[in-house]
């Protein structure tokens, strides 16, 4: 009786069920019945009131960041994003205001407290519909996986979470090897290549075939091209809206159909009989048995996400493979493990257990923290609330600096020091609301497990096979962190040597 009293007063019956007058009456009727649910409930009742209802809070105004501290900082001069809204969050708080030329005032939240408040709270106050929309216009799409929220946006990632486990990928590891071995036999010794691109390339060779089952590397570049432009006009607006209807970009759009109808023609049920099941199975599938979640107008953004994927993906690798050989010593510790699971053979899926990996796991933890790729997420408020003492109201846009807690000393010590041990036990810093490169609450990147397990394999596939420097030799990393975070075009990978053959 005790849980009806309260989940009546919550007004949470009507979500579940069609109630009638009846209906209505016999629950009023046992509220009634339970002293003690009475009690509880009206007390309840006394806390939950609308926000016209509620009393304002006694709340702080936001610090507001005076420009030239904005570009006198090191860090903005070298475009990390992180360390730059880290010395900010210092000096202004958890939350505070960036004013730029011929713009409003932007809110930003940043730092462990904010993280763990975005994390538990946030899907009561935020949205991130409204932001993603220009871009899903882009697609013709609306509601795709990162704009839902609520309800739909649960059961479309629970539909979704198998295409982007970890034991699926687990399953396909032969096919994997492959694929990377496949891309590494076109490497040349004492070639030169830009990183960036190199590895972009490299993931997607893996990514277009394991997740819809296509060759897409002569369409990676357009892809690539016309999606960042997207998302630097849409979601970060710092492009106007007409750099997106060039002639060039709309030549670099035809590349987006080209790739959904070269995955529309590979995935009819004969051609698929037999075959492992990949993310485009599961997208079409959705779309003929829930069209209203998975709509037919959807598939055009969802059947060519992975150009973004490569994107982020392929980023990340040439920050880790710039890390592994900054240092010999943690190079050499992934050589060994490497050696250990290759040198017999191709290992299985469960071979890649945490003890058998467990330097290249830390390390890549820690490639996470200092160089996470997505540096913020962006949310609209939908009920006012307060963080930090600062009110938050109702049609506010804020940008969540997730990762500026990656290079704040009191959850990172010595935070620009790469060290590995950090993950060792008792410390396990990755366990704390400090350590989000993968961002927070439901919007939590659906493929964690899935990516760190790639990365181990090329991690280790790229040491076991090859000895790569970094060109120039003396090379100071830089970011470009717009509209991701990534390494500069000067970030080069010389083949030095070749330590074995690649199997035929």
């Amino acid at each position: 009786m005790i849980v009806i009293c309260l989940v009546n007063t919550c007004d949470v019956f009507r979500f579940i069920f069609e109630l009638d007058e009846q209906a209505e009456a016999r629950i009023g009727l046992i509220c009634r019945m339970d002293l003690i649910g009475r009690s509880i409930a009206e007390a309840v009742e006394q806390n939950i009131a609308s926000p016209t209802g509620r009393p304002s809070a006694l709340s702080r105004r936001i610090p507001q960041v005076p420009l030239h501290r904005l570009l006198l900082n090191p860090h903005a001069r070298k475009g990390h994003l992180p360390a730059l809204f880290a010395d900010l969050a210092k000096e202004y708080g958890p939350v505070f205001q960036i004013k730029l030329p011929t713009a409003k005032p932007k809110t930003f939240l940043a730092g462990a407290s904010v993280n763990r408040w975005a994390h538990k709270s946030g899907r009561m106050h935020l949205r991130a519909g409204g932001y993603f929309a220009g871009f899903e216009n882009v697609f013709g799409a609306s509601g795709v996986l990162p704009s839902l929220d609520g309800g739909d946006h649960f059961r479309l990632r629970k539909a979704m979470s198998p295409a982007y486990s970890r034991e699926r990928l687990a399953g396909q590891l032969g096919q994997l090897f492959r694929l990377v071995r496949k891309f590494m036999a076109t490497w040349t010794v004492g070639e030169t290549y830009q990183a960036r691109s190199l590895c972009r390339a490299m993931v997607n060779e893996q990514i277009s075939s394991l997740h819809v089952g296509v060759d897409t590397q002569d369409l990676i570049d357009d892809l690539v091209t016309y999606k960042e432009r997207a998302l630097s006009v849409h979601i970060i607006k710092i492009m106007p809206e007409f750099t997106l209807k060039t002639p060039g970009m709309k030549r670099r759009a035809k590349a987006i159909d080209e790739m959904l109808e070269r995955v529309r023609r590979v995935h009819t049920p004969a051609q698929r009989a037999g075959c492992p099941r990949n993310l485009a199975d599961d997208v079409l599938s959705l779309n003929v048995s829930d069209p209203q979640l998975v709509p037919e107008s959807n598939l055009r953004f969802a059947l060519t996400a992975t150009g973004l994927t490569s994107v982020y993906f392929g980023d990340m690798l040439s920050f880790a493979i710039y890390a592994m050989i900054s240092q010999p010593e943690i190079h050499e510790r992934i050589r060994s493990e490497a050696d250990a699971l290759f040198d017999n053979g191709d290992p299985d899926g469960e071979a890649f257990t945490l003890a058998a990996t467990d330097v290249t796991h830390r390390f890549l933890q820690e490639c996470l923290r200092m160089y996470p790729v997505i540096a913020m997420s962006v949310r609209d408020v939908v009920n006012s609330c307060v963080v930090e003492g600062h009110e938050l109201p109702v049609g506010s846009r804020v940008y969540i600096a997730q990762t500026a807690s990656h290079y704040m000393d009191d959850v990172f010590p010595d935070p620009f020091s790469f060290d590995i041990d950090r993950y060792l036990p008792p410390i396990s810093a990755h366990r704390s609301f400090g350590f989000a490169p993968y961002g927070l609450g439901t919007h939590t990147c659906l493929g964690i497990r899935q990516a760190l397990l790639q990365m181990t394999v090329n991690m280790m596939m790229i040491a076991h096979y090859f000895t790569i420097s970094a060109s120039p030799s003396n090379y100071e990393l830089r970011f470009n962190p717009v509209p991701s975070m990534k390494p500069t075009k000067k970030l080069k990978f010389h083949i030095a040597g070749q330590r074995r053959e690649l199997p035929a």
